[in-house]
């Protein structure tokens, strides 16, 4: 069976927004170069210096594909709309080290969209409503797409409540955080897959 290259996998999983969002983020016209494809199809390919990798990154193997949120790489889909990224995140995806997700997008959530957080075993928004099944949805959607690539590692947005690693928060909105993890960190950590958080990233 003939392997699928990432970018169709990414386009087909993320819908056109996605996909738009995707291309638009950090410059990208081509996000999923040549050398990208070959990479995912585990063929031999020569590698770039993607920099000065931080202490706390140096354990990761950089031959291993990653996921990462798609905010940290400069795509639009934050609840809020704005872009967050963090730039070795944005290096690592154009260096085709890294795909981006935004599980929320997947799960059918808008852009913009009134902010969530996870109230025991529910995530519920500011304004009351109950869109846990969107949270699960997009978290199983986004697991599809690392384990087409083979996902070994991702990288998430610290305190989301699809992201969120070890900590979140605790669903009052008050900005108090407790122990957990968000929807998606948690089904990729039953998966076997390693989450850390972008703020474990030393630089």
């Amino acid at each position: 069976m003939k392997r699928e290259s990432p970018h169709i996998v990414y386009r087909r999983h993320s819908g056109e927004q996605g996909w738009q969002n995707l291309v638009q983020c950090a410059g990208l016209e081509k996000p999923f170069s040549k050398r990208f494809v070959k990479k995912a199809s585990h063929e031999k390919v020569a590698r770039k210096p993607v920099g000065a990798i931080p202490w706390g990154f140096k354990s990761l193997s950089l031959r291993s594909m990653k996921i990462v949120s798609a905010c940290l790489a400069g795509v639009k889909c934050h609840w809020d709309g704005k872009v967050k990224p963090n730039q070795l995140i944005v290096n690592l995806v154009k260096e085709g080290n890294a795909i981006p997700v935004c599980p929320e997008q997947l799960g059918g959530l808008p852009t913009p969209r009134v902010p969530a957080e996870q109230k025991g075993k529910r995530v519920i928004t500011r304004d009351g409503v109950d869109v846990t099944s969107f949270f699960d949805s997009g978290a199983q959607e986004a697991l599809k797409i690392a384990n087409l690539v083979k996902c070994e590692v991702a990288i998430l947005k610290a305190r989301s409540p699809s992201c969120g690693h070890g900590k979140i928060y605790d669903g009052t909105f008050s900005g108090k955080l407790i122990k957990g993890d968000g929807v998606f960190a948690k089904i990729l950590k039953q998966n076997g897959i390693k989450v850390i958080s972008d703020e474990e990233l030393d630089y």
